[in-house]
């Protein structure tokens, strides 16, 4: 299935009632950005790129893993998509293994 983003939320009317409606199905997605490069979305267990094609795992940049393994698993779960183990074992090496960022260095701020 395409990525949809303009039906998140598939609604019908209720019959009986002036203009009251309830949601029938939901389409979530979740946007995954880093830095200046294009944003990529997550829906239906699939990712897919900013245009809309399907993206398979060996094209999906590494910065990816490291912002999608920052999701709460509740999230994930909504878009029904599950992080490969052996890239969340990459990233959590990666982050055991970087050094700590430097102090900011205290200063005055200007008005």
């Amino acid at each position: 299935m395409p990525l949809q983003l303009s039906k998140v939320h598939l609604t019908e009317k209720i019959s009986g009632t002036y203009n009251e409606s309830r949601v029938i199905r939901t389409n979530h997605y979740i946007r995954v950005v880093a830095g200046n490069g294009p944003p990529l979305y997550i829906q239906g267990g699939e990712v897919f790129s900013e245009g809309g094609p399907l993206m398979e795992e060996k094209d999906i940049p590494d910065w990816f893993w490291v912002e999608v393994c920052k999701l709460s698993d509740s999230a994930l779960k909504v878009v029904g998509y599950e992080i490969p183990l052996e890239k969340y074992n990459a990233v959590q090496n990666l982050l055991i293994t970087s050094e700590p960022p430097p102090p900011v260095a205290a200063g005055r701020r200007r008005r």
